[in-house]
């Protein structure tokens, strides 16, 4: 499985996998240098107190920081100590434990096919991976806001990542969620739940790409709009040909929809490029 902030293949962050507890916050990085630049030169400085997936960012005022996530938190703990000071770029970093409030795991399930998912069934999967806290099913609301089919959302009281990731072998990336696959000892991959998606759910990303869509789309239709003038009192045999002919004399035209309704004049909506 690979997983990192730049070429990332699987579209997997590693802070919504592994535990806030085993994420460090570096900061004191030299501004000048670019992010690929600095990332691999924080993952070179701090792999060597265990896997890391490291992210940069930069503050209103474009200084880098970077997010430290490892797989345990006993690899943070080391790394916020022994790597306090070290010299990335000739200047000593400042090392501290990341402030969140992100849970343990929170993930929905869906089937396949799309059809209606029921707890009982979620559970039995889902405890695959920890101690389930809490398990619903995602109402119907939600799920047309956010595009998802039949779902059940479920949170960890404790998720075992490093377990988990040690047994699922592969992630691959599908059009509408991530199938998980087993690496069996002849390195041969198994489906482990073949008619079921697992994603991992964060409302907050959801609701943010939901209103994108949404804006995007009424950002897109206003622009149709605008461009378009209504046409009536057609004779009922008028064509789209003889519509672009008449107003492309003032306009490049790129669309025009006849409506006839029986026994009535037509109608036509002409949208122009501009």
């Amino acid at each position: 499985m690979s997983v990192s902030d730049s070429g990332n293949s699987a579209e997997i962050d590693p802070q919504d996998v592994y535990p806030s507890t085993a994420c460090v916050f570096v900061a004191n990085l030299a501004e000048p240098r670019d992010d690929v630049a600095l990332e691999a030169a924080v993952t070179r400085a701090f792999s060597r107190f265990g896997t890391v997936f490291v992210k940069i960012r930069r503050d209103h005022n474009n200084l880098p920081f970077a997010f430290v996530q490892y797989t345990t938190e006993e690899e943070a703990k080391d790394a916020i100590e022994r790597g306090r000071g070290v010299p990335i770029f000739g200047r000593p970093c400042r090392t501290e434990m990341v402030k969140s409030n992100r849970s343990k795991g929170s993930f929905i399930i869906y089937k396949r096919d799309c059809s209606e998912i029921l707890i009982d069934e979620a559970r039995k999967i889902m405890e695959t991976f920890g101690t389930v806290s809490s398990i619903e099913v995602v109402d119907d609301d939600t799920c047309e806001r956010m595009d998802l089919p039949s779902s059940v959302l479920v949170e960890y009281s404790s998720f075992n990542s490093k377990k988990t990731f040690s047994m699922v072998g592969l992630f691959f990336d599908c059009p509408s969620g991530i199938l998980l696959y087993l690496l069996t000892t002849t390195h041969k991959a198994v489906a482990l739940f073949p008619d079921y998606y697992i994603d991992m759910f964060d409302v907050r990303k959801r609701a943010a790409k939901s209103n994108i869509d949404r804006d995007t789309e009424f950002l897109r239709q206003y622009d149709l709009d605008r461009r378009s003038i209504y046409v009536g009192g057609l004779p009922l045999d008028a064509t789209e040909e003889e519509m672009f002919e008449i107003f492309s004399d003032v306009g490049e035209v790129i669309k025009v929809n006849m409506v006839q309704r029986h026994n009535q004049e037509g109608e036509s909506i002409i949208s122009s490029r501009s």
